[in-house]
């Protein structure tokens, strides 16, 4: 199972591509570059999938920000994607090649696709296959607001959903310890690979008890 951060300003693109890549991975689809920081450093995903385009308030474009994160501890681990051109413009595949070189991104999609077609070439690109979904997942059987979530994302109960943490596939990087027996809550999450069967397994058994 792969784990992409997505960093798309655009409302609309971000939702589409989000919905299109999540059947076959875990996407955490942002919008600013300090939100996408924190997803990676929280998550440290194996795909981070950025616009050239970062908005009018970004100090940056996409090529330079993969190129920041190329030069993090750890950056050389992860595949780095860039997608989009400026308004107007058409580079020639050299110079494609050219700026991919440049700015060290394993993959830089020098056009303006629609998303539904850029979802599609990622895909093909990054060799995804499809997840087989779960009927549990499905059931709407997902107790909200659990403070054990919490520990995932940082947010308050109320912000962070057991189905969303599933969802967003945040879940992938965590593990479980033993649980206090004095206490009904989970002892400690850590951020650890771990397949998303077995966390699934442990939250319907230890958190999500009661009535479907």
């Amino acid at each position: 199972m792969s784990r992409i951060i997505l960093l798309e300003p655009r409302r609309d693109p971000r939702e589409t591509l989000k919905a299109n890549l999540r059947k076959r991975a875990g996407v955490i689809a942002v919008s600013k570059i300090h939100e996408a920081l924190k997803a990676i450093d929280q998550t440290d995903p194996d795909v981070v999938v950025v616009a050239l385009d970062l908005g009018p308030s970004s100090d940056m474009h996409g090529l330079k920000f993969a190129q920041m994160l190329r030069a993090r501890p750890g950056g050389d681990l992860r595949k780095l994607i860039v997608y989009g051109v400026p308004e107007g413009k058409s580079p020639s595949p050299t110079k494609v090649a050219q700026l991919q070189a440049t700015y060290e991104v394993d993959l830089y999609i020098g056009a303006n696709l629609s998303p539904a077609q850029l979802a599609k070439d990622l895909v093909a690109a990054l060799r995804l296959k499809k997840t087989k979904s779960s009927k549990k997942t499905q059931s709407g059987r997902w107790r909200r607001g659990a403070p054990e979530v919490s520990a995932f994302g940082g947010e308050g109960a109320d912000e962070l959903s057991i189905r969303k943490v599933l969802e967003s596939r945040a879940v992938v990087t965590a593990k479980v310890k033993e649980r206090n027996p004095e206490d009904e809550s989970w002892a400690e999450v850590l951020r650890e690979d771990v397949s998303v069967k077995s966390i699934r397994k442990l939250l319907t058994k230890d958190i999500l008890r009661g009535k479907g």
